[in-house]
């Protein structure tokens, strides 16, 4: 058996500690948030969907869009990148406000949801602050 390996219940095993680990660790987080990205845009496309046909609500939407920028910010390759995603992550709750602030007044929405968006779109935007602070230094 290789090092590094062990067998349990007939399955190997790579342990922490070798260097074929770090590798595939790295290439599996890289594939994992390719994966994650993959599937929050098929959940996005399957909310709309769901959303057109009056089942679910905008926030259940914006809600997905974010998971959606979320992994698609973890996958850019560049402090800029990155940057550029954050800033049309705001840019998109910029207007989920104002469309959810509108379905609070037609009583589609709850308060709370506006509130959940908020506290998001605040975090985005700290995030962001943060890395330019970092890309400038």
């Amino acid at each position: 058996m290789p090092e590094g390996m062990t067998v349990n219940k007939s399955v190997p095993v790579l342990k922490k500690t070798t260097p074929v680990f770090a590798r595939l660790l790295a290439i599996g987080l890289a594939t994992g948030q390719t994966h994650v990205f993959n599937m929050a845009l098929t959940e996005a496309r399957d909310r709309y969907s769901l959303y057109r046909k009056g089942i679910v609500k905008l926030y259940d939407l914006i809600d997905v869009g974010q998971r959606v920028l979320t992994a698609q910010a973890d996958l850019a390759q560049s402090p800029e990148e990155r940057a550029d995603v954050l800033q049309k992550q705001l840019e998109i709750f910029a207007e989920a406000e104002d469309n959810l602030e509108k379905q609070i007044k037609e009583g589609k929405a709850e308060n709370a949801d506006l509130d959940h968006l908020r506290y998001e779109r605040l975090g985005v935007e700290i995030d962001l602050e943060i890395l330019r602070r970092g890309m400038a230094e």
